[in-house]
């Protein structure tokens, strides 16, 4: 699979994240750079944020 890595992890950065929140998710964004294309890895880091700092799961439905 190929895709573009040429674009700049820092133009990523939500003008409301806190520093240790971009931190975190910069960190991830550095890590799986070369493994997702950019919309993909982008959304991916927002779940992490989501899941690391909000404290978000994942709700398991059931079937009735």
């Amino acid at each position: 699979m190929s895709f573009d890595i040429s674009w700049d992890i820092d133009q990523c950065k939500r003008t409301f994240e806190s520093s240790d929140q971009w931190q975190l998710r910069r960190a991830f964004l550095i890590a799986n750079k070369y493994k997702y294309p950019k919309d993909r890895l982008v959304t991916l880091s927002h779940i992490f944020i989501n899941v690391e700092f909000m404290g978000c799961r994942r709700v398991k439905v059931y079937k009735l």
